[in-house]
């Protein structure tokens, strides 16, 4: 074999899991509204059952299509806060309510978010 017939290691390869990634975020998005239709629906049962499938299957979904954990925490809480905020401002004020609630949830999903984030991150970094 020759020196000039090996691969160069700084070319990269290309990213088979990149296709994964948008249906790893759509999973995210549809069972964080999974969450959401649960708490609004007010039964404890689907609540804890919503929360238990649908977080182990986002997270998995992130995990397999690589997706990182502290991208896979910011989606659920933000596509979260942002139902949330629509959902609460549309029965509260309406129209106007969804349209100035959803982007206020949204940022507030995202900053509760962090602190969840981090925890998962230590727990992680203590099993491992």
């Amino acid at each position: 074999m020759s020196a000039g017939s090996e691969p160069d290691p700084s070319e990269s390869r290309p990213d088979v899991l990149a296709p994964l990634r948008p249906i790893a975020l759509v999973v995210i998005v549809v069972a964080s509204g999974c969450f959401i239709w649960a708490v609004h629906a007010g039964d404890v049962f689907l609540i804890c059952t919503s929360m238990i499938l649908g977080g182990s299957l986002g997270l998995f979904a992130g995990l397999v299509a690589g997706v990182s954990l502290p991208d896979t925490t910011l989606t659920i809480g933000a596509i979260t806060g942002l139902f949330e905020g629509v959902v609460r401002g549309f029965s509260l004020f309406g129209v106007v309510g969804a349209i100035v609630g959803g982007p206020l949830a949204l940022v507030a999903g995202m900053i509760v978010s962090i602190p969840l984030m981090m925890i998962l991150v230590l727990i992680l970094c203590l099993v491992m």
